[in-house]
């Protein structure tokens, strides 16, 4: 047994009947602590009876499920904070146990006329694994969201920006960032990663970023190149400790929390179009493709399991298609000229 606190409100995690339940105990942990010992009391004297299911809000059960959830066990618990903005307001004052299924199929509705289908699926995935969390902890009967379908994704539109757009969005960016960008587009490291590096990772002497805690659990190392060294060098001046992350939002004098909000604020600066800045990965991809690099030294600098992610990751170069074509060209070139020469031989 033990004391969990949701909200405003301490609940009494338990067993009862094979089955994990929680039970308000109280407002305060002492109230719950007195509850506890109560329930303990009376599970010896077989006089304890099972209360009637609490009514715990949404509200409160989200913010626990951030607490001991999402900012615990995932890489990117910044996605579901912004996911909570949208989601709170529509669910928030309903008790957990009283979200019927229409409900969640309003919501689908509701935020497919406003966002893309992959932004709707990644709230309702949300919404999913909460409410079976609910049901797991005895807090719901059944989960709600379980049948609720996904919305189809049509393929992604890759992005990869010109060098005129490039100088664009560097010109819109603070120095801060800016260094940010200049990393992702000469690394391929995810959002994730570049959040967390810290300059215990960073070898500036051999020229190499160790990658931890990936997407795929595996680490993986990257070259520096000038540029990037140029960058890292320079924000090595001053550092104190090792365990120091690389990247600090100069305006807050702390390291970023997410790229989110001045990511878009630069694109809209510079006039491009918005994407999301997981583009940057494809950006070094493609780029690496399009200077004949193989697609397998592309698969390990990119840290992606398979071959085949990376060749779905990558979309082709229009132009290695004309020169690919081009070559038929010089090869019938060539066996014409040697037929011509053969008959020019003959004839002699």
């Amino acid at each position: 047994m033990g004391i969990v606190q949701l909200g405003n409100n301490f609940f009494l995690d338990t067993y009862i009947d094979g089955k994990r339940v929680r039970l308000r105990g109280g407002t305060t942990r002492k109230e719950a602590e007195e509850a506890l010992a109560a329930m303990r009391t009376d599970a010896i004297r077989g006089t304890f009876n099972l209360p009637r299911r609490s009514k715990v809000l949404f509200r409160d059960y989200a913010e626990e499920y951030m607490t001991n959830y999402s900012e615990k066990k995932k890489r990117s618990p910044e996605r579901d904070r912004v996911a909570f903005v949208h989601i709170l307001p529509f669910f928030g004052n309903n008790p957990i146990s009283k979200i019927p299924k229409f409900l969640i199929e309003q919501y689908v509705v509701k935020r497919a006329a406003e966002v893309k289908p992959a932004t709707v699926n990644r709230e309702l995935s949300i919404i999913k694994h909460m409410l079976g969390r609910a049901e797991e902890m005895g807090l719901i009967k059944t989960n709600p969201a379980r049948s609720a379908k996904l919305l189809p994704v049509p393929p992604t539109e890759h992005t990869t920006l010109s060098a005129e757009e490039i100088d664009k969005l560097l010109d819109a960016c603070p120095d801060y960032f800016r260094n940010v960008l200049v990393a992702a587009w000469n690394s391929g490291m995810r959002k994730g990663e570049l959040l967390k590096l810290t300059w215990k990772h960073v070898d500036l002497i051999n020229r190499i970023i160790h990658v931890t805690e990936t997407k795929t659990n595996k680490d993986r190392w990257i070259p520096i190149n000038d540029m990037l060294f140029e960058i890292l060098n320079k924000l090595k001046d001053g550092t104190k400790s090792e365990d120091d992350y690389v990247f600090i939002n100069s305006y807050t004098g702390k390291p970023f929390n997410s790229f989110y909000q001045i990511w878009y604020k630069c694109l809209k600066r510079a006039g491009l179009k918005r994407f999301p800045f997981h583009q940057t990965r494809h950006h070094f991809g493609s780029k690496l493709v399009a200077l004949g690099v193989d697609l397998v030294t592309v698969k390990e600098l990119l840290g992606h399991q398979s071959l085949a992610m990376t060749q779905r990751y990558l979309h082709s170069n229009p132009s290695s298609h004309r020169e690919a074509v081009a070559r038929l060209d010089r090869i019938s070139t060539a066996e014409k000229t040697s037929h011509i020469l053969g008959v020019f031989s003959g004839a002699g």
